[in-house]
């Protein structure tokens, strides 16, 4: 069996998930790549957090294309679905390992397990939850059957999230932190860092849990 994970690597629930898999799957054949360009072929294709949109001739060299999705589709189709719903002020997840496929996140529904982020947990912790849920589906797909295989259409009126920018990360420093703690909290200190404009300067702000052990 041979499958692909297409992602890249830096962000850190993408590698989470390639971590885990490769320490649990020793006898299959793993292949991970940051570009669909660089897909060889194989069994399976999972896109993780994959920002384009894969061509049908890569598709066509596998037998089964799927995405990782952090959303209980058809609700939060798009961009950065956890991200969103965070800042919206949930705190239970659904993620979704649906079929690739036209319009993007309309696949049908092959899987889907529940997590929970509680309101405490930083970056890195939830990039680890997120990173354990998608490597789970993965790992729970590769024992299905192929009638499991070919998934549920999704039911109901989808909902979008838009594309996130930098300037998502800013920080009003006039505003009590505790108001934008959601905002603080999911912010990508190595790519989209939190950040505030003060007296003509921008400052980056990065949140570490403290212990006074």
């Amino acid at each position: 069996m041979n499958l692909t994970l297409l992602g890249d690597p830096n962000i850190l629930s993408v590698g989470v998930t390639v971590s885990c898999l490769t320490a649990a799957l020793d006898s299959e054949e793993i292949e991970i790549v940051s570009t669909h360009e660089s897909c060889s072929g194989g069994d399976f294709l999972f896109a993780l957090s994959y920002p384009k949109v894969i061509p049908e001739e890569t598709r066509g060299l596998y037998g089964y294309c799927f995405v990782l999705h952090g959303s209980s589709l058809p609700d939060g189709r798009g961009w950065s679905p956890i991200t969103w719903q965070i800042l919206e002020g949930q705190t239970l997840f659904t993620m979704s390992l649906i079929h690739m496929s036209k319009p993007v996140d309309s696949g049908e529904i092959v899987a889907q397990k529940e997590f929970e982020v509680k309101k405490n947990l930083l970056f890195d912790e939830i990039s680890e939850l997120i990173g354990h849920a998608q490597a789970n589906l993965i790992r729970a797909s590769l024992r299905m059957t192929t009638e499991q295989l070919m998934g549920a259409k999704q039911v109901g009126t989808p909902s979008y999230f838009g594309r996130r920018s930098p300037s998502d990360s800013e920080i009003d420093p006039h505003s009590p932190l505790s108001e934008q703690w959601d905002k603080l909290r999911i912010a990508d200190p190595s790519r989209y860092p939190s950040f505030f404009s003060f007296l003509g300067h921008k400052y980056l702000l990065k949140v570490e849990r403290y212990s006074d052990d």
